[in-house]
């Protein structure tokens, strides 16, 4: 028999290496996180092969991430209620049922409902995987060196996941990746029942004294307010009764989630989480944060593919700047957080700069041609700011918050992050570039006249052409005016997406002035509990009488 180890994954047969046990796991948390219900990298072409709407797909990949975020006050429940080996077990058939339900399913309320149940037990996987090797990652326990860890492998993870969505897309066909992650996954179930033992380290805690009513009207609420956000432009808003309905709603189930929460003994989510002022703050940042990446997702794609017209293949090869960004942020952040034990203010300055650069230099970069080599700096930069910003708000949120609030506190953050955070910014960076863009467009249209050389040449050049190939002159006429209108939208275009960055510059140097002007306590990393002190505190949550 092999000697246990004092940091050993005991959920392994004995005759399984260390080592390896430890690449089998951090291998099944990429797994899970290359898996989902609907890929964004591919968006154009599922939007055409399920006959939906950007904003369907959107909504889809949402539900994921709701579903991700209300599974954090629960983690440790079933941690200690079911075997290692069977829970990855489980959220594997989970997300392979669902991969295989959302290639074939068409019907956008399914796959809503597929894709948060997909997000949940997702989430769940992810954390078996970490939990079980956080000791490995960090044997004295510290965050400082655990979440950075982790967030360059979730991160990472994301960016690599549209790279190989892009190639197989670009190869094959966009459903291709469903077989991936459905192979992938059942080759991880595979390991797992051939490697791993059915043992529970601890005795095991009932699944009661949970509020399911109350989870379920906080995921209720995080829906509406992401379907107001994403649907709201295509609706007209106010103006649309379906708006209305869920505006209400809304504000009805939020008023009765934050009865509940005030009122309930063992509420989901805890009102003493709110009561931390970093928890406030970190909100706060962290929504800036999406603001600012929200740029990237609504802007550049479009710029990209719709201005330059690269391919979805060279649009995603850019994701390898991002990933080194990512990988030198996270040792960055592990230096200045972990080695020098410096201060956050630091570390959300340096965060937000990067992200500030990234906007300042694309100001001067959207052009009709543009190398993509031009783009590696910023994209860098946004990879850069974007780990940085990520680790360090976790670390501040969870800073001196003791322990029955913090998971309370990760899913108030996962709200933000990826509830309502990211729908909200999108939205916000979506209608404003609409709104610049129709002025710019009647602004530009103004200055179109016969006196103007640039119009007389574009138009003139059209006409002949027309005329040369055979057409009458009305249709010459036609075709001229339609590429003379063309050109003033392109042109509105390229400057509304340069008015926005450049908002987007001014608005981050207030942020970064905001932050030097702030003050951030010293830093006092909270240390990883050990897990029998967690589950004597669940114990005690489910068999107190108080």
């Amino acid at each position: 028999m092999m000697p246990q180890g004092k940091y050993r994954i005991m959920s392994f047969k004995e005759f399984v290496p260390d080592k390896l046990r430890f690449i089998i796991l951090v291998l099944g948390a990429v797994i899970f996180q290359f898996s989902n219900s609907t890929y964004l990298a591919n968006i154009n072409e599922t939007v055409g092969g399920k006959a939906l709407t950007d904003e369907d797909i959107k909504m889809i990949f949402y539900a994921s991430m709701i579903g991700l975020t209300m599974v954090f006050p629960l983690l440790f429940r079933f941690k200690f209620r079911l075997p290692s080996r069977t829970i990855l077990l489980v959220c594997s058939s989970v997300v392979i049922l669902g991969n295989v339900t959302a290639l074939y399913c068409s019907n956008v309320f399914i796959l809503i409902l597929i894709s948060f149940i997909l997000g949940f037990f997702r989430m769940m996987g992810t954390f078996e995987c970490f939990s079980s090797i956080n000791l490995i990652i960090t044997p004295t326990r510290d965050f400082s060196v655990f979440y950075p860890f982790i967030y360059m492998i979730i991160l990472g993870s994301i960016q690599f996941s549209g790279l190989v969505n892009a190639d197989i897309s670009y190869a094959l066909n966009w459903k291709y990746m469903y077989v991936l992650i459905v192979s992938l996954q059942l080759s991880f179930m595979i390991i797992i029942f051939t490697l791993m033992r059915p043992i529970l380290l601890m005795k095991r805690i009932p699944l009661y004294q949970i509020d399911w009513l109350g989870m379920l009207l906080w995921t209720v609420v995080i829906f509406l307010i992401s379907f107001i956000a994403e649907y709201g432009e295509r609706l007209d808003w106010f103006y649309s009764r379906y708006i209305r309905i869920a505006t209400g709603s809304c504000i009805i189930l939020l008023i009765c989630a934050i009865q509940r929460m005030t009122g309930l003994k063992r509420p989901f989510i805890m009102p003493e989480a709110f009561a931390y002022r970093n928890v406030i703050k970190s909100l706060v940042l962290l929504f800036l944060l999406e603001l600012f990446i929200s740029t990237n997702t609504v802007i550049m794609n479009a710029y990209l593919g719709g201005f330059l017209e690269y391919n979805m293949q060279h649009i995603n090869s850019l994701n390898w700047i991002v990933v080194v960004g990512i990988v030198l942020g996270t040792v960055l952040s592990y230096y200045w957080l972990h080695v020098r034990g410096g201060g956050y203010k630091v570390a959300f300055f340096g965060g937000f700069a990067c992200l500030v650069l990234y906007h300042f230099i694309l100001y001067f970069t959207f052009q009709h041609s543009v190398a993509k080599a031009d783009l590696y700096v910023p994209y860098f930069l946004y990879g850069v700011g974007y780990i940085v910003l990520y680790i360090a708000i976790v670390l501040y949120a969870a800073d001196r918050v003791p322990f029955p609030h913090f998971f309370a506190t990760l899913c108030i953050l996962g709200f933000v992050r990826s509830g309502i955070g990211m729908p909200i910014a999108d939205s916000i960076t979506h209608n404003l570039w609409h709104h610049i863009q129709e002025k710019n467009v009647m602004l530009l249209s103004l200055g179109m006249d016969t006196v103007d050389p640039t119009t007389n040449s574009l138009y003139g050049y059209v006409f002949n052409n027309a005329i040369e190939a055979g057409r009458s002159i009305e249709e010459a006429q036609s075709m001229a005016t339609s590429a003379l209108y063309g050109n003033v939208y392109k042109q509105a275009m390229l400057l509304s997406w340069k008015d926005i960055y450049g908002w987007y510059t001014l608005f981050g140097a207030l942020v970064l002035l905001g932050i030097m002007f702030t003050h951030y306590r010293k830093p006092s990393f909270p240390k990883i509990r050990k897990l029998k002190n967690i589950w004597r505190y669940a114990r005690g949550k489910v068999y107190s009488n108080g």
